[in-house]
């Protein structure tokens, strides 16, 4: 859950560094910019929508198999400047990373539900949300 924050608040805010960093130019190719910027958001949406599905095949199996595609997401963008088409390999990295984060949002709730004591369940959840 941390992660969904700390993607925005740390790729968002250094975006003028990762643009210099990749060569962008400011006054011409800060669409790009723009476009990488609200890829994450964007698979977030997608991923929420998809948790209505993903939910039926259960809670813990699911966050497995999304944190392990967070982090070849995670690879992804962070190889990207090497190699030529780095702008693809960002967008499509980011908009796994948003995809995952938005699957956990919906997932992790429910699966604190179910495994937390009933005298916790409810300061769980409060964590939970605070932490997003």
């Amino acid at each position: 859950m941390l992660f969904y924050g700390y993607e925005l608040a740390v790729f968002n805010t250094s975006m003028d560094k990762i643009a210099l960093r990749y060569g962008w130019d400011r006054s011409t190719e800060m669409g790009k910019v723009g476009i990488i910027s609200s890829t994450m958001p964007l698979g977030s949406f997608l991923g929420c929508i998809a948790s209505i599905y993903i939910v039926r095949f259960g809670r813990r199996k699911p966050m497995i198999i999304l944190d392990i595609f967070s982090i070849l997401a995670v690879l992804m963008s962070t190889i990207s400047l090497y190699t030529v088409s780095y702008e693809w390999m960002l967008l499509v990295g980011r908009t796994i990373i948003g995809f995952c984060i938005g699957v956990n949002i919906a997932l992790i709730p429910i699966y604190i539900k179910e495994v937390c004591p009933y005298e916790l369940s409810g300061a769980m959840g409060t964590f939970t949300g605070a932490f997003i």
